[in-house]
């Protein structure tokens, strides 16, 4: 028996903690600073990536198992950024048998999308990430 409708698991709701606010490169701050990240016209220093990641591995290890430690990956485009104190919950979409790759994602308590367009991908040996040498920029001035 199929259904049609999408399934999703859905992590608890957690408060993800700013771990780089006292990062600071060359003498400058990051943008993960408060300080700097309101002087750029953020509200606060965003939460870094690596720890929205970390809210995604027991779903996609539910999905995939140990394979997924070993050899998954995740491609995501922030939409809106999320800050210390802030409620985000991470979802995924249960694939079907044999997909390869399947829909992730993030919202805060409002609901706000913390991310677009991101994908989890399966644990398959064959899949390769990065290309195999890099090439000279074409056009210097735009890269």
């Amino acid at each position: 028996m199929g259904f049609s409708t999408a399934l999703n698991l859905a992590g608890p709701a957690r408060r993800p903690r700013q771990m780089l606010g006292d990062q600071e490169y060359g003498g400058h701050s990051s943008i993960h600073d408060d300080a700097m990240a309101e002087k750029l016209g953020f509200r606060a220093g965003p939460i870094e990536g690596p720890t929205h990641f970390s809210q995604f591995q027991p779903l996609l290890a539910k999905i995939w198992g140990q394979a997924w430690f070993e050899r998954g990956c995740i491609s995501s485009h922030f939409l809106n950024m999320v800050v210390e104190g802030e409620e985000v919950r991470a979802f995924a979409e249960i694939p079907p048998e044999g997909a390869t790759s399947t829909r992730v994602w993030a919202e805060s308590r409002t609901a706000r999308r913390s991310w677009r367009r991101a994908r989890a991908w399966a644990p398959t040996p064959a899949r390769r990430f990065w290309k195999p040498a890099w090439r000279p920029c074409a056009r210097p001035a735009a890269c």
